[in-house]
Order: C-alpha cells, then sequence, then structure tokens
C-alpha cells in the first residue's frame, strides 16, 4: 500500500507541475527543496517517505491532499481490473501455472505474483504481458504508467545498475582442455557467426571480493531478466529481506545458494521460494 501512495504522490505531483505551467525548479522552491533532489523523488530514485510526503501536503494544501487520496483510489481499481485480466488468462490458459505463464511472457515469476496481490506493474512488464494475451497493452492496464529509473539492488554496501538492453556476441571458436596440462585447444569458426543472445540485461558493480574467483571488487556482473534460471545458474537473488546475493543456485526438494567463493566456510543458505524477492541469471562479468 505504501508504494501504491507513494505512486499517487509521484503522479499528482507531475500532474501539479503541468497544470500549474510551472517547472520542476519552481515546484522545488515551493516545497523548499533542492531541484535534484525533487527530481530523485519524482523518477523514484529515492522514496518520498511519510514526513516528507506531510510536508508536501503543508505546503500544497489540502486540495493537494484531497487529490492524492482520489489517485491512491484509482490505482487501487486500476490494479484490481489488471489483476482480473491477468489471473483470468493464466487460469484459463495455462491451468493457472504462474511459472509457465512468466516463461512464456519472459516477466519473472515472483513479480507477476507481486502484481496478482495487487502491486501496480512495471510498464516494460505490462508490454510482455500483453504481447503473451494478445491485446494491446493499453487494453490490460488503462492508462500510461509513469516510468521510472531502474531500481538500484545494492550488493554489500554499494552498487549501481545499468539501464536494462539486449546483448548479441558473435561465437567465433570452441575451446576445450587438451591431454597436455597447461594448454588448451582452440578450434575457430567461420562467418556467417552463431550468435549468443541474452534479453533484458543489466549489471551491478561488485563492491567487494565475495564473488571470487568469478569477479572481483570493481567489476561489473551481467545479469538477465528474462533468460530462464535452471539447475547449477550462478545468479542475483534479492531475498524479501534485504539481501542482495550472488550463489550457484539448486532446486530439488528446497532451493539452496550456494556459494561461489572457496574459501567462504558460511555454508549453503536454504531459502523458501515465498522469501525471494527476484532471481536472475548472471550471463557474464565485464573485468
Amino acid at each position: 500500500m505504501q508504494d501504491i501512495v507513494e505512486q499517487a504522490f509521484i503522479e499528482v505531483l507531475k500532474n501539479y507541475i503541468k497544470r500549474e505551467n510551472i517547472s520542476q525548479k519552481d515546484l522545488a522552491d515551493r516545497l523548499g527543496w533542492k531541484t535534484s533532489d525533487l527530481s530523485n523523488y519524482l523518477t523514484r530514485e529515492k522514496s518520498i517517505g511519510k514526513k516528507r510526503r506531510a510536508h508536501i501536503i503543508s505546503k500544497l494544501g489540502a486540495e493537494f491532499a484531497s487529490t492524492v487520496n482520489e489517485k491512491v483510489r484509482d490505482i487501487l481499481s486500476r490494479n484490481e481490473r489488471f489483476t482480473d485480466k491477468l489471473s483470468e488468462f493464466i487460469t484459463i490458459n495455462y491451468d493457472g501455472d504462474l511459472f509457465l505463464f512468466s516463461e512464456i511472457a519472459g516477466v519473472d515469476p515472483y513479480r507477476i505474483k507481486d502484481y496478482l496481490s495487487g502491486t501496480t506493474p512495471k510498464e516494460t512488464d505490462i508490454e510482455k504481458m500483453a504481447n503473451v494475451i494478445g491485446i494491446k497493452k493499453e487494453e490490460l492496464y488503462p492508462i500510461e504508467i509513469q516510468t521510472k529509473k531502474p531500481e538500484i539492488k545494492h550488493v554489500g554496501k554499494e552498487a549501481a545498475e545499468t539501464k536494462e538492453l539486449d546483448i548479441e556476441i558473435p561465437v567465433v571458436g570452441r575451446a576445450g582442455a587438451t591431454d597436455d596440462i597447461g594448454r588448451t585447444a582452440f578450434e575457430p569458426l567461420h562467418p556467417p557467426y552463431e550468435t549468443a543472445s541474452f534479453k533484458g540485461c543489466r549489471a551491478v558493480i561488485i563492491d567487494s571480493n565475495s564473488m571470487a574467483p568469478v569477479a572481483y571488487k570493481g567489476q561489473k556482473v551481467i545479469y538477465s531478466e528474462i533468460e530462464r534460471v535452471r539447475e547449477g545458474d550462478l545468479v542475483y537473488v534479492g531475498l524479501k529481506n534485504g539481501e542482495r546475493l550472488f550463489k550457484r543456485y539448486h532446486n530439488h526438494d528446497h532451493i539452496t545458494l550456494q556459494s561461489i567463493n572457496p574459501v567462504d566456510f558460511c555454508g549453503p543458505i536454504v531459502v523458501k521460494k515465498e522469501d525471494i524477492e527476484f532471481c536472475y541469471k548472471v550471463v557474464g562479468v565485464k573485468f
């Protein structure tokens, strides 16, 4: 609910700027804030928070507060209609198999689960799901959603995240070990090259050596929000308690997250599906 209230404040603030025909700087001056701070709140790079929301209302008045309340009701109504449509489609066409639908749509299943619980969907996910359903995204979620900057996922103390992109890498040869210790065999391939494609990629900067020897402090780990996670994959996992981890993924009777660092003596972590916020496949490291 707090996320919906924050979304309502952002939409109403943006409409306020348009209606009053003022700039972000003008609004920031009215609120007594720096323009950069207001920009961060409007793009959801930073949370507005309860105290700041109360401050906004004290500065912009009761009419603004009333408009926010109406917007909250509007968002809840939108989300309910969206949830009903999505749930009905998954039930009828996929026998209620959320994970199968998520694989076809290319949307993280745990995000879909959140959407079915009433969370406001991301615009990119709406488009992907609408394509599978066979309708326009506006029909699935009736009005334009304010696009926000990519959310920053923290790994250790600090991490930075890039915008989402697709990667295509030409495969130029085959490499493998030979019978001679310390040597490898390389077989070149010839054009036209096959490509290794990875969709919906982002990257985070590692701020420690906990991923050694795969990646070290300062290097960028690339992960995909679309590629299917399989047994034994290296994954970027976010737990609902706020932890962000890079681990080897195993799913048998339960989900086990295994460290890739040989000197990590903490042992594997066993988690439940409902404790996972997201789980993305790691597809590369930029050294």
